[in-house]
């Protein structure tokens, strides 16, 4: 069954420490005592009458599940992407300018601005 509930009634749990799954963004999370309206839940099955193209043993799977596993993977390889991004600007000096950038105001705005839309506090 698939629930969808606000991102604040769940806690993230950090247990995985698994190698080579760091830009996954996985993580385990825990939920009590919530309801979820029946309006708000969808059985994950197989398709029981797919649209013509979605007949074949790859897509015979609820495409939800293809959807939320591809943006979960994204989404956490874009907070790696990010989080190396600070760590070298607060070194780095490109060989075309004398200010590091960390000094930049665009090297602010650029990254504040990927990570105001990375969806992850």
């Amino acid at each position: 069954m698939l629930a969808f509930f606000p991102r604040s009634a769940a806690t993230i749990l950090d247990t995985w420490h698994t190698v080579g799954m760091r830009g996954s963004g996985s993580a385990d999370i825990a939920v009590s005592d919530l309801f979820v309206p029946d309006r708000l839940t969808a059985p994950v099955r197989p398709l029981t009458d797919p649209a013509p193209g979605f007949e074949k043993p790859l897509y015979r799977l609820w495409p939800w599940t293809l959807f939320l596993g591809e943006t979960v993977v994204s989404i956490g390889v874009a907070a790696a992407a990010i989080e190396q991004a600070v760590l070298l600007c607060q070194t780095k000096t490109a060989a075309y300018n004398a200010v590091p950038l960390r000094d930049q105001q665009l090297t602010h705005y650029s990254l504040g601005k990927a990570q105001s839309r990375e969806c992850i506090p």
